[in-house]
């Protein structure tokens, strides 16, 4: 179980974790991969906000999957390519100077409470 004290973020609360437990671990190994989405996201970034600013962009495996007009619209194609929940990441990002972030409850972010792999 993680435990999130006040005042830290969610990336920090990750960090001091104790890597004993099998939960710990995936939500680490979630956080990497979603890096590296943002990561390949900042390297498209000038592009995207040249041609598609204020649409929303979907980056899996560091490539781009598409453009969209609204956030639903590319949740939608994500889930239907990629699937939901388990193993599965992508991320979805509103094109344009730094956005604030789009918060998702843990259940879609990480998965079903409960689930098992």
């Amino acid at each position: 179980m993680i435990k999130i004290e006040e005042g830290l973020t969610v990336d920090q609360a990750i960090e001091i974790q104790p890597e004993d437990d099998d939960h710990t671990q995936k939500i680490k190994s979630d956080l990497q991969k979603i890096r590296a989405e943002k990561a390949a996201y900042e390297t498209m970034r000038e592009e995207l906000e040249r041609d598609h600013l204020g649409k929303y962009a979907v980056v899996r495996d560091k490539k781009l999957l598409g453009i969209f007009n609204d956030f639903r619209e590319a949740w939608i194609a994500a889930a239907k390519k990629y699937g939901v929940g388990g193993d599965t990441h992508y991320l979805i990002r509103r094109v344009g100077p730094d956005q604030p972030p789009f918060i998702l409850p843990s259940s879609v972010q990480f998965g079903a409470f409960g689930e098992s792999n």
